[in-house]
């Protein structure tokens, strides 16, 4: 059965992952969308990234056989897509999950990624007539892929992840994860690691988030079913990622938000964002726009739980604070009026 993540939906009126007077611990401050298909395209993280169909898409039974629990994508130009842009973009950490189940090997097919063109688009999908019928992660002009029709394209359900690093100097790594090995575990299948060419040159659009697709294209639907699909703004180790296949909700146990009570206020900033906590050790704020350019980064020491950062003179749009202290971090995402 799905977990209740009604609080969560609370949340997601307020368009925080830190809501004021309360401290975070029912989720991962990093999940920045999930859908789990129970009858509706909502996004059950804080972003509220719902989702709007085009074409087929069917309620059907998930992995586990509870009715209206996942969705079918009835043909190639059948698709969703969110009703903003993705908060991920340019070379932001970022994991893409997804369970999948699919016997059509013709073509490429998206299960969940953005934008479109070389290096601008990041897409997790499977792929037939192009690569032999593979479990892909394509940016339009270089990938890496795994597998065979008959390991992941046999109308079985299968779990798969990948993740993204850009390494901060000039180098990038990605890595791709299946269940095909019946151990339970999620298991790498696939990676580049250390490499210049994801690199320097990965630089996601700011775009919507699409599901069932391959970024903007309308003739690549995922023609197949899928479920809880989840999108991470870091990467996720492959032991986490197990826990996600296994439809469990990640904790914030090593995350500042564990052990402190951190209110951020107001919902939306005009030209101050206060931050009020019952932390009294240094802490530094960083901030950054939405496609990951640092905006600023602050350590404060003597603060007495109260700090007040100004935002007067930014642009408008959403914004994330990462918080590091005492060995540990956390972010939140903002609002710039």
């Amino acid at each position: 059965m799905k977990r209740n993540i009604t609080f969560w939906r609370t949340a997601l009126c307020l368009g925080m992952s830190i809501i004021l007077g309360y401290n975070i611990q029912a989720q991962d401050a990093n999940l920045v969308a999930r859908y789990n298909f129970t009858n509706n395209y909502n996004d059950s993280s804080a972003s509220g990234l719902n989702l709007t169909a085009t074409g087929t898409i069917t309620y059907v039974d998930d992995k586990d056989a509870t009715a209206n629990s996942a969705i079918n994508v009835g043909n190639t130009t059948s698709y969703l897509t969110s009703s903003a842009n993705s908060p991920i973009s340019g070379t932001m950490a970022r994991t893409y999950t997804a369970w999948f189940k699919s016997t059509d090997t013709n073509g490429f097919k998206g299960i969940v990624g953005q934008g479109s063109g070389a290096d601008t688009k990041f897409t997790l999908g499977i792929s037939g007539a192009f690569y032999g019928d593979v479990l892909l992660l394509d940016l339009g002009n270089k990938d890496i892929r795994y597998g065979d029709a008959a390991s992941n394209q046999d109308n079985n359900w299968h779990f798969a992840a990948c993740t993204y690093v850009n390494n901060g100097d000039g180098t990038g790594t990605a890595r791709l994860y299946f269940d095909f090995d019946g151990s339970g575990n999620v298991v790498e299948v696939a990676q580049v690691v250390n490499d210049a060419a994801w690199g320097n040159n990965v630089n996601t659009a700011v775009a919507p988030l699409a599901v069932g697709t391959d970024g903007t294209s309308t003739s690549r639907g995922f023609n197949g079913s899928l479920d809880d699909v989840r999108v991470y703004s870091r990467v996720l180790t492959p032991a986490e990622l197990t826990q996600v296949k296994n439809g469990n909700t990640l904790s914030l146990k090593n995350s500042i938000f564990s052990s402190h009570k951190i209110e951020a206020f107001p919902t939306r900033v005009e030209e101050v964002l206060n931050f009020k906590m019952d932390l009294v050790a240094p802490i530094t704020i960083s901030i950054y726009s939405v496609v990951g350019k640092q905006i600023l980064s602050t350590q404060y020491k003597d603060h007495a739980g109260n700090i007040q950062i100004d935002f007067d003179g930014y642009s408008a749009g959403l914004y994330i604070a990462k918080l590091e202290s005492e060995g540990k971090s956390g972010t939140i995402k903002f609002i710039k009026n």
